[in-house]
């Protein structure tokens, strides 16, 4: 809860507000007002924007793969809805000198031409991907198929009924989006007369150039103006494997070291805790008469 008195002022300022729900840490677009849910099965953040590009930001940690559910709370008469997913990766490689993380941007906008629905974009560029292949599946049967289709935001891949309700990654190079309803494509796929199936799936497709993220770390959505959405449900899967926390002790301080990506050190004074983040990077070395005696990593 926060409380907050002032008098005389014409307005406050707060900097890189930042709200913790769900696990997760949820950061503004700094045009978005934020409100967290956290119990029950819609436990999540709510955001209305207030201008163009408002939004949240969220850490994955080092995930194998995510999903998440979208609801929309705002008047049908609010024009040109859109929401941009940008889905930060942890770069291949070396830990040192790392590049900065590859997004995937996934993008659902109205259709402006007069023909309704949602298009749908994805853009997969800085993984060194051209093209991807789109998939209609009803169940486990699959209703359409388009291979080597450009994927940019700029070239619309399908055009759907509505905005889906959920959006999941569930392995590297892979977009899928599902609803509570069908999953009707009004254009794309050679889908004349429209097709319907219960997921939409989008596959990157690799060349041997490519350098797809070796795992999700982060997820950001920027939405329209006076547009209000809540994501909820947010799941991810650790992608890491367990690895041996090594400790040395000496009169000269505590040394750690493990090895690995995507882990995060954790020291508390005893079994119970609490628990104090110490760093991402290995080693870390904590003075001699330090009072934290337990430590463990964690990769979430």
């Amino acid at each position: 809860m926060l409380d907050l008195v002032s008098s005389n002022l014409t307005s406050i300022a707060f900097d890189n507000p930042s709200i913790t729900a769900s696990h997760h840490k949820w950061g503004d677009g700094h045009v978005t007002l934020l409100k967290a849910y956290d119990d029950g099965t819609a436990s999540g953040m709510e955001f209305l924007s207030l201008g163009d590009g408002g939004g949240v930001s969220t850490d994955l940690g080092h995930a194998a793969n995510f999903q998440f559910n979208v609801a929309q709370f705002q008047a049908g008469t609010v024009p040109n809805q859109s929401q941009l997913f940008t889905i930060r990766g942890w770069p291949p490689g070396t830990t040192t000198n790392r590049p900065p993380p590859p997004v995937l941007n996934l993008r659902l906008a109205q259709n402006t031409s007069g023909t309704g629905g949602v298009d749908c974009f994805a853009d997969f560029t800085q993984w060194g991907v051209s093209n991807v292949i789109v998939q209609l599946w009803n169940g486990t049967a699959l209703v359409a198929q388009a291979a080597e289709v450009p994927a940019t935001l700029a070239s619309t891949l399908v055009t759907l009924s509505g905005f889906p309700g959920t959006v999941s990654c569930p392995g590297i190079g892979v977009v899928s989006l599902t609803d509570k309803n069908p999953i009707v494509v009004l254009a794309g796929l050679n889908c004349s007369t429209g097709c319907t199936g219960t997921e939409l799936r989008i596959i990157a497709e690799l060349p041997t150039t490519a350098t797809p993220p070796v795992a999700f770390t982060g997820l950001d959505c920027f939405i329209s103006e006076d547009m209000d959405n809540l994501i909820y449900g947010l799941q991810t899967t650790p992608a890491c494997s367990p690895v041996p926390l090594n400790v040395n002790a000496t009169s000269a301080g505590i040394n750690m070291s493990w090895q690995g990506d995507g882990f995060r050190l954790q020291g508390a004074e005893s079994p119970s805790g609490p628990w104090y983040d110490l760093g991402v990077s290995s080693p870390v070395t904590l003075p001699a008469n330090d009072a934290l005696r337990v430590f463990r990593l964690l990769c979430d």
